[in-house]
């Protein structure tokens, strides 16, 4: 199978005076969100810390050429994230477009089209030790090989801890957290998020269930 980086175009010439101040821009606003002291996911922190993480700003959600530039980089952290200097590590793919409203059903589909879209783009087989079917509880969204649980990040988000400027995803291994429940670390991590989420907001999210 031929890879992502054999499937890019020269990326067009920006419309920004300096994207890559803009890039940076933004990714210090995400990391000021995470290292705040109450931000509940104590994953999140630990991987900026360590700065085991991948920060990227594209253009549009909804634009093809975003999510090859998406694609090409993600593949590029699968690769990596074995030797990166932490056991949580995350890739981190903010949009400057569109701006979302607070309807969650809008931004649950917004999100479901950009994966997608971007599975579209993936030469490789779904990870194995995951399910493709979205109806099944050992689903698990999969690309270049590798199973993700997905985090959506947006202005109009209800949570929070979940309400960021910009329309973000943010893709966390699932094998990471099935480490954690082989050596029986899971439920007190689990556990430690949510409350940490309901002293922010007042109540669990529910999808802290579900990784």
């Amino acid at each position: 199978m031929g890879r992502i980086d054999d499937l890019l175009p020269v990326p067009p010439a920006s419309t920004e005076s300096n994207p890559a101040a803009v890039a940076e821009f933004v990714g210090r606003q995400f990391r000021a969100l995470v290292m705040d002291p109450a931000f509940p996911c104590l994953g999140a922190r630990s991987a900026l810390q360590r700065e085991a993480y991948s920060f990227h700003l594209y253009a549009d959600m909804r634009e093809r050429e975003s999510l090859r530039w998406l694609a090409r980089e993600l593949e590029e952290f699968g690769r990596e994230r074995p030797s990166m200097p932490s056991r949580f590590a995350t890739f981190v793919a903010s949009f400057e477009r569109p701006t979302t409203s607070s309807d969650a059903t809008a931004w649950d589909s917004l999100v479901w089209h950009t994966l997608q879209a971007l599975h579209e783009l993936d030469t490789a087989p779904w990870d194995p030790t995951v399910s493709s079917d979205r109806t099944s509880d050992d689903f698990c969204y999969s690309f270049a090989g590798e199973a993700y649980f997905i985090v959506g990040l947006h202005p109009g988000a209800a949570r929070h801890a979940r309400r960021f400027a910009y329309p973000t995803l943010v893709f966390n291994a699932h094998d990471q957290f099935e480490e954690l429940r082989h050596t029986g670390e899971f439920a007190r991590f689990q556990g430690t998020i949510q409350r940490r989420d309901v002293r922010l907001q007042g109540s669990v999210n529910p999808r802290t269930n579900t990784f």
